[in-house]
């Protein structure tokens, strides 16, 4: 059986910040859609796997992710620009299951009165391995 990975959050305006913690991650695997995020990979001869629907629809085409040493940066942009804020990434029935493995990225927090922008330039970009391979199907939508 796979193990699930811890994994932290922030946001911007128009875009989620997603960090999945997995050192050395081989074989990596992310597959975005409308609905939900399905990661899998292997480290140190273990499985990892992570599937969770999304509190509110994001836009595969406009989102990415990289491998990046001791994480996966994955980029989801919200499907409704200048939206406010998401009370939390996960769905209801996956904030039950997943709340052990799920905190905030305080590094890249940004509440909605914030002014000061925080440097996400290169999150979900470059690293190990650039794949911008997203499924937009809406089959979870």
């Amino acid at each position: 059986m796979a193990l699930v990975p811890s994994f932290k959050w922030a946001q911007d305006f128009n875009r989620l910040f997603l960090t999945i913690e997995v050192a050395d991650v081989k074989n990596a695997s992310v597959k975005i859609e409308k609905g939900s995020l399905h990661f899998s990979g292997e480290s140190d001869g273990k499985q990892y796997s992570l599937n969770f629907g999304f509190f509110k629809p994001v836009d595969p085409s406009g989102s990415s992710y990289s491998t990046k040493g001791r994480e996966v940066e994955v980029l989801l942009a919200k499907a409704t620009q200048d939206e406010e804020f998401w009370d939390h990434i996960l769905d209801k029935e996956h904030a039950k299951t997943l709340k052990q493995r799920c905190s905030p990225n305080w590094d890249l927090w940004r509440d909605e009165d914030d002014e000061e922008e925080k440097n996400t330039t290169n999150f979900g970009i470059g690293g190990d391995q650039f794949d911008d391979e997203t499924d937009s199907d809406d089959e979870d939508a």
